[in-house]
């Protein structure tokens, strides 16, 4: 199948689907389209979420530890207005690895040294980037 018929498909697709949603196409690439439906829900066979519509919750936005106390961050990613929850692969990081150390997968942040720095997380799909606020204290 050559690059231009998968394109026609993917554009004959995005039609049907906005027809079938009465919504409107936000983007269209090669096979994949975002639609945004009047409804706000997946139908079967779309993919994607409006992006501008993407909303997120952080918690906590800031944090203060004492040397070797751990916490674990949470978020959650939410589409349709924050009406429908939305999953992602997210990856956390330290701004200073001598200040604190985190788990790239959990998020876990365990305290190392005294000081101020941000932990950062990453989502894969959606691009969402947020840093929480660690501030270490003595024990």
């Amino acid at each position: 199948m050559s690059s231009t018929s998968a394109r026609d498909r993917g554009a004959h697709h995005v039609a049907t689907r906005r027809r079938a949603a009465r919504g409107r196409v936000l983007a269209v690439g090669s096979v994949l389209a975002v639609i945004a439906a009047s409804a706000c829900s997946q139908l079967p066979g779309a993919t994607g979420v409006c992006t501008s519509d993407l909303s997120w919750r952080l918690a906590p936005r800031e944090r203060t530890l004492r040397v070797g106390e751990t916490f674990t961050p949470e978020l959650a990613l939410f589409g349709c207005g924050g009406s429908e929850r939305l999953s992602d692969v997210a990856t956390w990081s330290a701004a200073d690895a001598r200040l604190t150390a985190v788990d790239a997968r959990s998020g876990r942040v365990t305290a190392l040294a005294v000081g101020q720095g941000t932990v950062t997380v990453t989502t894969e799909r959606y691009g969402v980037r947020d840093a929480i606020v660690v501030t270490v204290v003595d024990r």
